[in-house]
């Protein structure tokens, strides 16, 4: 590979070392929002299902004979049930979103899909210039790519908050969700693949 000298006078090698701390920098962003959407989607599409839960059994138990079995037909204690459940039943019917909290959820993991993609071509690029198959131009012109895919995925993305981030944190930092022991890895592919033991 011929050496080529930067305007700041920086040798090639030297520049693609600070230019690699940049894209270790963007890659673990994406890996980290990419996670907070994917976390934020399962905790909104899982509070849409126990609310649909939660209305269909307020519905149930205010339409169908439960009350008055238990507490005797006709009595003031059904009446008083009956219109409670039936209460409860309207203000949640009022007051909850279920249909946009399933669009945003489904938003969250459309948004985690499109960064996942971005982040597997990060590690490609880190791969890449590790292994010296891509000179400074192509990595710096590689990386400007992604951080406009980045920056497309995110353009529509819905807003993220905070219980999201809190899951992300403990999925990436304590659960170790997209890490792979040589063992696992081993696992997964195919045994020419294998590094040998």
């Amino acid at each position: 590979m011929e050496q080529h000298t930067r305007v700041d006078g920086q040798s090639e090698p030297e520049s693609l070392t600070i230019v690699e701390s940049d894209v270790r920098r963007k890659f673990g962003c994406v890996v980290f929002t990419e996670k907070v959407h994917e976390k934020c989607g399962d905790i909104l599409l899982t509070y849409a299902n126990r609310l649909w839960l939660l209305k269909i059994s307020l519905s149930t138990i205010a339409a169908g004979s439960l009350i008055p079995t238990i507490l005797g037909k006709g009595t003031m204690w059904t009446v008083i049930v009956t219109a409670v459940v039936s209460t409860l039943l309207l203000l949640f019917n009022t007051l909850t979103q279920e249909g946009q909290d399933k669009e945003s959820g489904a938003k969250h993991h459309a948004t985690a899909n499109q960064l996942w993609k971005i982040r597997e071509d990060y590690q490609s690029l880190l791969t890449d210039m590790r292994a010296g198959l891509v000179g400074y131009a192509e990595v710096c012109e590689r990386r400007q790519k992604l951080v406009d895919a980045t920056a497309a995925a995110q353009a529509n993305a819905p807003v993220t908050f905070e219980r999201g981030y809190r899951a992300a944190r403990t999925a990436l930092n304590i659960a170790k969700e997209q890490s792979f022991s040589d063992d696992e890895l081993d696992t997964l592919l195919p045994h020419e693949l294998g590094r040998p033991s």
